[in-house]
């Protein structure tokens, strides 16, 4: 068993990354796999800040 991929964006990051359809949106996986996204848990810091 191999240990999992996390891909870690902002609500900002993503919005710009989603490819709309008419009845859904998704984000292709090809979009977000690159070292700015892979395992960046930096990016959660502050939501432990805000209580």
């Amino acid at each position: 068993m191999a240990h999992p991929t996390y891909y870690i964006c902002t609500s900002e990051e993503v919005k710009q990354k989603v490819k709309q359809y008419t009845t859904r949106g998704i984000v292709d996986l090809s979009t977000i796999n690159s070292e700015q996204f892979i395992e960046r848990w930096d990016k959660l810091e502050l939501t432990h800040l805000v209580l």
